[in-house]
């Protein structure tokens, strides 16, 4: 049986002026596979899911283009990238991937035919995403290193929170392709670079939860290597923000408190966990989250740890009579009841 941890959106405010926003960043989901006859358990990366959520970050808004800047762009040819764009990530919100690549090679030729060089930085940014989406991971890090290259070029400061938002992507490269310590150095480098900022004085809404997108993403990284201790004290501090910044009940909350107790579960801490997956399911079904499902299942696969049979049996139920019907929450919550009655008549025996 797998714990989950969901898998959402981290929502930051980034995006065209227009109106038409990116949510810059993603929580990847991972599977804790517990082993037979063992206490121990391992997470992976579930890369298979990769392409669901587009995860672009809106560089427009740091390289101030907007739809209604027109002094240089009387022929709209802005306008048109732009629109170009949002076809591209469109077609990749479907599924259709082969029609987004089209399309964002499309907007980079009008982007270099225009000479517009802040356009041409930002279509390799949304490039370099759908490339890490669709799981191309050599050509998302060469894309990204060359849209940083770009930034640096025209003079963004390498503490600019546009740099430190793809350092942290190349960080989460680096660990999909198993280069751990250049993962942990790229994490590391962007918590102690935007603490300073912050530290400093700044107080800005997005560096804050950028730090908490951070913290969150080496958290996982740390569950990654095993080292869920240290973990927690990194989803504490993406909790704490999200709670100050989106509240109690946001959904990316409730997601946070889920990998926080995820992390007490794999450190032995089953009373903890017990107490997050309690407060995430409470919240969820109080607001209607799709992710209650989840919640509930997580809070059984603990009881069951725990030898609380029947809570985990009450849990497990929680989770399939919230689940949608024939999805994966819902297969996945009655394999945790099946789970829970077998455990239960092979302790009678």
């Amino acid at each position: 049986m797998t714990f989950r941890l969901i898998e959402r959106l981290f929502h930051r405010s980034f995006g065209f002026d227009a109106g038409y926003r990116y949510n810059a960043f993603r929580l990847r989901g991972f599977n804790l596979q517990k082993q037979a006859m063992a206490t121990k358990f391992q997470c992976g990366n579930i890369p298979q899911n990769l392409h669901r959520f587009a995860t672009y970050v809106g560089l427009m808004s740091y390289l101030g283009l907007s739809m209604n800047e027109t002094k240089d762009d009387e022929g709209g040819t802005r306008r048109r990238i732009e629109e170009t764009v949002k076809f591209a990530v469109f077609n990749h919100q479907k599924g259709d991937t082969d029609k987004a690549e089209q399309q964002f090679h499309l907007a980079l030729k009008m982007a270099q035919e225009s000479l517009d060089d802040q356009a041409i930085t930002y279509i390799y940014d949304a490039m370099a995403n759908f490339a890490l989406e669709t799981g191309q991971l050599d050509k998302a890090e060469k894309l990204f290193l060359e849209t940083t290259k770009r930034l640096i070029q025209n003079g963004t400061p390498t503490d600019d929170d546009s740099i430190l938002e793809i350092s942290v992507k190349l960080a989460e490269i680096f660990t999909m392709k198993g280069k751990t310590d250049e993962a942990e150095t790229g994490f590391i480098y962007c918590i102690e670079n935007l603490q300073k900022k912050l530290d400093s004085g700044i107080i800005d809404d997005n560096t804050t939860m950028l730090l908490a997108m951070c913290h969150d993403s080496y958290g996982r990284f740390l569950m990654e290597v095993n080292r869920f201790k240290e973990a927690i004290k990194y989803f504490e501090q993406a909790l704490d923000a999200c709670r100050r910044i989106n509240g109690p009940m946001h959904p990316q909350t409730l997601v946070l408190i889920n990998n926080l107790g995820s992390a007490s579960y794999m450190s032995g801490e089953y009373s903890a966990a017990v107490d997050h997956l309690k407060n995430a399911a409470n919240i969820a079904r109080v607001t209607g989250s799709s992710d209650v499902s989840a919640y509930y299942r997580n809070l059984g696969m603990i009881y069951m740890e725990m030898g609380q049979m029947k809570l985990a049996e009450t849990a497990c139920r929680q989770a399939r009579d919230t689940a949608s019907k024939h999805s994966d929450l819902e297969r996945e919550a009655k394999q945790c009841l099946e789970d829970v009655i077998l455990s239960k008549k092979q302790s009678q025996h």
